[in-house]
């Protein structure tokens, strides 16, 4: 599972054409992602799906799966 990760990644950095940024996730205008605009994201996307979605859940979502597919606790808490 990590190694996917990791290989996801790699990929998405690849198509960014930047890797020089110090955050993994950019605006259009090349700024960092904050808060406001990911919250105002998932929120569009829920309206969008008609499921209410937020970034907890997705991390939830994440830690959960993680868990189930084998990964200790420690492997996911630094990832």
């Amino acid at each position: 599972m990590v190694k996917k990760v990791r290989e996801t990644q790699k990929s998405y950095l690849r198509v960014r054409n930047n890797t020089d940024y110090e955050y993994l996730f950019y605006s259009n205008r090349g700024k960092k992602l904050n808060r406001t605009t990911v919250n105002k994201l998932f929120e569009r996307y829920s309206e969008w799906l008609s499921v209410e979605i937020s970034p907890h859940d997705l991390r939830h979502f994440f830690c959960g799966h993680t868990l189930e597919l084998g990964m200790s606790i420690h492997e996911v808490a630094i990832h």
